[in-house]
């Protein structure tokens, strides 16, 4: 499981990549990244956005891209 972040231009993205035979949930802090903004994932994995933190569970062997 492997996550990276990128921001340009007050945006960011955030992909998230899981090459595990199991579903993996993955939870990160927002540290560092713009809080008090909306956050959608792109490709249907369930996430949770908190105030300082976004939970996301994804399948085994796929993907996420969250942006804001």
């Amino acid at each position: 499981t492997w996550a990276y972040a990128r921001t340009y231009l007050g945006k960011t993205a955030v992909t998230l990549l899981n090459n595990s035979p199991e579903a993996q949930e993955i939870s990160f802090p927002l540290t560092g990244l713009p809080h008090g903004k909306i956050w959608q994932s792109h490709f249907g994995c369930p996430a949770e956005v908190g105030a300082d933190r976004i939970t996301i569970v994804l399948p085994p062997y796929s993907f996420e891209i969250v942006t804001n």
